[in-house]
């Protein structure tokens, strides 16, 4: 609270703003925003301030620069468990940055810890469940999932997002066809029991 109520937010974005190519200020801004982000009061203030859009400009300026992508998908994975704020990064590009993100790192965990998290956070909308399988979000996570079948914390991710993307009808078809159900029951013998449960759980039965 004291950083965001001394202007710390504003000075951020400004700094990020002012330096767009240098990747090492992106890196370092998006992980300042990423954890001022944890605060709900602040979700709103770095909205208020132009930080979503900050942070989406960093990760497409630096198109190879995994460090920013990191966090990057990490600053938007937590503003994105506020409502609006799930609207808005939509509204940005924000989807269509972290999928992107995520496919170019397929064998980065970490990145795809926190890209499947911020995509995670986002299907919690209706709209957001739409603009995900437009954009190829589906096969993206699922492709994540078999690529990564170590990855609790990713697993379980990308198995809640499925979830939330086959509450919409249109997107059962695109789960079935992308392999969702292999990819869930396809892990390693550590997470197979969990990966079951969910899929015997929630995604077989929004997928009838």
């Amino acid at each position: 609270m004291a950083v965001a109520q001394g202007g710390g937010i504003t000075a951020v974005v400004e700094v990020m703003q002012q330096h767009p190519t240098q990747a090492d200020v992106q890196v370092k801004g998006c992980w300042v925003l990423r954890n001022l982000a944890c605060n709900v009061e602040n979700r709103v203030a770095i909205a208020q301030e132009s930080g979503i859009a900050a942070i989406i400009n960093a990760m497409t300026t630096h198109p190879t620069q995994a460090d920013v992508h990191m966090q990057g998908c990490w600053a938007l994975k937590n503003l994105a468990v506020n409502t609006e704020n799930k609207v808005a990064i939509a509204q940005a590009g924000g989807i269509a940055a972290v999928i992107d993100v995520i496919k170019k790192h397929t064998m980065h965990a970490n990145i795809q810890e926190q890209g499947c998290g911020a995509l995670l956070n986002l299907t919690v909308n209706t709209q957001n469940q739409l603009a995900i399988a437009e954009v190829g979000g589906v096969t993206t996570i699922v492709d994540t999932m078999q690529l990564n079948p170590q990855h609790a914390i990713m697993q379980k991710y990308g198995c809640m997002a499925l979830v939330n993307l086959a509450v919409n009808t249109e997107n059962k078809v695109a789960i079935t066809q992308a392999g969702s159900i292999v990819a869930v029951v396809d892990v390693s013998h550590d997470q197979r029991r969990r990966a079951r449960a969910v899929l015997q759980n929630t995604v077989v039965p929004r997928l009838r």
